[in-house]
């Protein structure tokens, strides 16, 4: 009985441990520069940060390295960066940011305002005939809220 429950105690552990030990992305207020913990990284690569569906948010370049810390400078942005995304060496062969965009799958944030309209005729024949004209429309604005 202890074994199964050590092994099932090793399991659960284990199975949060990528969450436990995940790399933090900490940006500066205008998200153009950002620090992250990835020894991998040196200076002069280029990086790009992507969400959890693997949409490229941003594009930037290593610029500093102390220790374990790597300061990358965000060049291109395509959206907002949380400390949930992860940064990832972008391939070698890539020089400019319309090649990045050709290669990787960008996020593009939803409009800031939706709108739409209908238009619907109708004719009822219940007694006398009778046709009537209706028209629709809706706007929605989408707020973001930031927690």
């Amino acid at each position: 009985m202890i074994k199964y429950a050590s092994i099932l105690l090793l399991t659960l552990i284990l199975s949060q441990a990528s969450q436990l030990m995940a790399i933090d992305i900490q940006c500066n207020e205008h998200q153009s520069r950002c620090v992250t913990q990835d020894k991998d990284l040196v200076v002069g690569d280029r990086v790009g940060v992507f969400n959890k569906y693997n949409e490229l948010v941003a594009v930037g370049k290593v610029k500093t390295m102390e220790g374990a810390k790597r300061s990358f400078k965000v060049y291109k942005n395509y959206g907002t960066i949380y400390q949930g995304y992860k940064v990832s060496l972008l391939d070698s062969d890539i020089n400019q940011i319309s090649q990045v965009e050709e290669r990787y799958s960008l996020y593009r944030p939803h409009a800031d305002y939706n709108y739409g309209a209908s238009l619907g005729i109708a004719s009822l024949a219940v007694g006398e005939y009778l046709s009537g004209v209706e028209f629709s429309g809706y706007g929605q604005q989408n707020l973001t809220i930031k927690c």
